[in-house]
């Protein structure tokens, strides 16, 4: 139904990083780096960084289980396509317990002179489990968490 279709982009800005170095720091099998959110990241098929190549995600344990218990968010994804000149990645979830059908995304760096803006742009299916107004504010809030762990990053050397 149309009213399950799980659509749209978030951004965040990233204070006092060039879009080259923002775009290192976003390697598809090694997320986890910048994103507090995940527990680990791991390759499991492919060659890091080529199409075709496949991350096992597990997320820290979160309070958004049913009845309040806790949940522990994991997906297999697939990088689909990437583009390094336009700074930019598409993957699909092939399996998950997030209670999405056909999760595609594609994560982008955007450099706008002056500033850095990541640009996360996503569709899905929902199973019920979330709407598309909560879906949405969790990816702004871990996008910004991921812009965050960026700039702590830059501005310690790491990038």
């Amino acid at each position: 139904m149309a009213e399950d279709l799980l659509e749209g982009t978030v951004h965040a800005e990233v204070a006092g990083a060039t879009a080259d170095q923002v775009w290192r720091l976003l390697d598809f099998c090694n997320i986890q780096r910048v994103m507090a959110t995940m527990e680990s990241c791991t390759r499991v098929e492919g060659i890091d960084g080529e199409p075709g190549c496949k991350r096992y995600c597990v997320g820290k344990p979160t309070a958004f289980g049913y009845g309040g218990e806790a949940f522990v968010p994991w997906a297999y994804e697939r990088l689909l396509a990437i583009d390094p000149a336009e700074r930019s990645y598409w993957y699909k979830v092939t399996d998950s317990n997030l209670g999405l059908r056909g999760y595609t995304a594609e994560m982008k760096v955007i450099d706008d002179g002056s500033r850095c803006t990541l640009e996360w742009s996503f569709t899905a299916e929902s199973l019920g489990m979330t709407t598309r107004d909560t879906f949405v504010q969790n990816l702004r809030e871990t996008l910004r968490g991921i812009a965050q762990c960026i700039e702590a990053a830059v501005a310690s050397g790491e990038a």
